[in-house]
């Protein structure tokens, strides 16, 4: 927690962070538990068999929303100041 509210950027919710990171490691745990389940299962070649259709899916889905996007300038300005700047061409 000091870690978190120290330095020169301390976080504006340092308990809830903390519980944020928690509950993604529980989440990351139980998905290993799911995943090696599944093998046990199935076996890990049809495992990765269907984790290669997901990606596969996953990146043509990406790929189609970003062959419609217009060219164009786009900027958020964060509430420290900060910007993000993107460009589309």
């Amino acid at each position: 927690r000091e870690m978190l509210t120290s330095g020169r950027w301390p976080a504006r919710s340092p308990d809830q962070n903390v519980a944020d990171l928690r509950a993604q490691i529980a989440a990351n745990e139980k998905g290993v538990q799911e995943l090696l389940s599944m093998c046990e299962y199935f076996g890990l070649d049809v495992v990765q068999a269907y984790m290669g259709h997901v990606k596969a899916n996953a990146e043509e889905a990406v790929r189609r929303v970003i062959s419609v996007l217009k060219d164009g300038c786009y900027r958020y300005r964060l509430d420290n100041g900060g910007v993000i700047r993107v460009a589309v061409r």
